[in-house]
């Protein structure tokens, strides 16, 4: 039996979400046969949302993860495929073409079936379409006008158990938290009724996550270089004497009094700060 129908039968008898999925959004079930189509869809998405997360930081899929592209029971049949031009799909186990994808999946299953990965070792990617949106991802694919709160519920808290099963076993404490968090974000977080219709936000490459921090590096010297510059050419312009100690400037000051009594005019005091304590008047 193919893993996808072990696992909807357990989801059938846990009361989940084979039943839900006829009310409300109906259009999340998928066919009992594990789908090809759609196995190759939710491992796009798992490639682009998750595998980068592992590669960032050097850590490898645990050997338990189902989402582990590497476990789908149909990528040996994908590696064996090629396409030689729009009409023609050659099968690269025996040579035989056809002229569609479509035709050469049926000749996988109907010729070459023992090289299909079977359980425990092969998953069904197909069968984590729902909590991975597949069908967000289809370009024609168009917003429900229902939900199903208690569904998305159900899903997302589905969705947090099957990334928690993919944690590298040797982080613990906060790196743990925070690995399970990095990858809830990219498609846990979408599982409600306000963001499911919402498309994924494209995460950035890892070229160009590297060329973003090296400009920010640049731009963070620059300053440092132009203000070292400015600071420099401030003290080269400052008159020094023969010891090389920058001069003080004389500093004028004028200020007018009011001499008390007589005939009321005005006299200036002058004072030069870096003379002695000398009064002039006129």
């Amino acid at each position: 039996m193919y893993p996808c129908l072990l696992r909807l039968t357990r989801i059938e008898t846990e009361g989940r979400c084979c039943n839900g999925l006829r009310h409300g959004y109906h259009h999340l079930h998928y066919d009992v046969s594990c789908s090809r189509r759609d196995s190759r869809i939710a491992e796009e998405i798992i490639k682009e949302r998750l595998v980068p997360i592992f590669d960032d930081t050097s850590h490898k899929m645990p050997d338990g993860c189902p989402l582990d592209p590497a476990r789908s029971m149909y990528r040996d049949n994908e590696q064996h495929k090629l396409q030689e031009d729009p009409n023609r799909w050659s099968c690269q186990y025996c040579g035989k073409a056809f002229g569609n994808q479509g035709f050469l999946d049926d000749h996988f299953d109907r010729r070459h079936k023992s090289t299909i990965l079977q359980p425990p070792s092969g998953v069904c990617l197909a069968s984590y379409c729902d909590i991975l949106r597949c069908e967000v991802n289809s370009p024609s694919y168009k917003p429900k006008p229902s939900c199903n709160n208690t569904l998305m519920t159900t899903l997302h808290n589905r969705c947090v158990k099957t990334v928690k099963g993919c944690v590298p076993l040797h982080l613990s404490g906060m790196k743990k938290y925070s690995f399970i968090n990095d990858m809830r974000l990219p498609v846990c977080e979408y599982l409600t009724c306000e963001r499911y219709d919402e498309p994924p936000i494209p995460r950035p490459s890892h070229f160009l996550r590297i060329a973003a921090i090296l400009v920010g590096i640049s731009f963070f010297f620059s300053a440092v270089i132009f203000s070292l510059l400015v600071c420099t050419d401030a003290l080269m312009t400052e008159p020094l004497d023969e010891n090389g100690v920058i001069l003080r400037k004389k500093r004028s000051k004028h200020v007018v009094i009011r001499i008390p009594g007589g005939s009321g005019t005005l006299r200036q005091r002058h004072r030069d700060d870096t003379d002695d304590d000398e009064d002039h008047y006129s």
